[in-house]
């Protein structure tokens, strides 16, 4: 179902009047990979909150949001190069998949 809708408003997205200005496909799919990253982060930091304010209740301890962000991004930036590599490869299979289906959707 969301492939199908994805290219469903995609073709949508693409049919314009001639007075319109066309978008860059590469800045729609950066656009929609930069929101998800957003989002990603947003759950991330609502979901660790609630299971640290769990602990610091029994702990008595109480810490702000700005040293929680920084508790939680702490292990994500550090680069481990098995862990990278599982990461990178199926990322860039996706940017090519994404790009690949607005070629597809310009040639129907």
């Amino acid at each position: 179902f969301q492939q199908a809708a994805l290219v469903l408003i995609i073709r949508y997205s693409k049919t314009r009047k001639q007075d319109e200005v066309e978008y860059l496909n590469s800045v729609a799919v950066a656009s929609a990979e930069v929101f998800k990253l957003c989002l990603s982060f947003i759950l991330e930091f609502i979901s660790t909150k609630k299971n640290k304010e769990g602990i610091n209740n029994t702990n008595g301890t109480k810490g702000g949001h700005i040293s929680h962000l920084k508790r939680m991004f702490k292990p994500m930036l550090v680069f481990n190069d098995k862990e990278s590599v599982k990461l990178v490869i199926p990322a860039l299979l996706y940017l090519i998949q994404n790009n690949l289906l607005f070629v597809a959707l310009a040639n129907l």
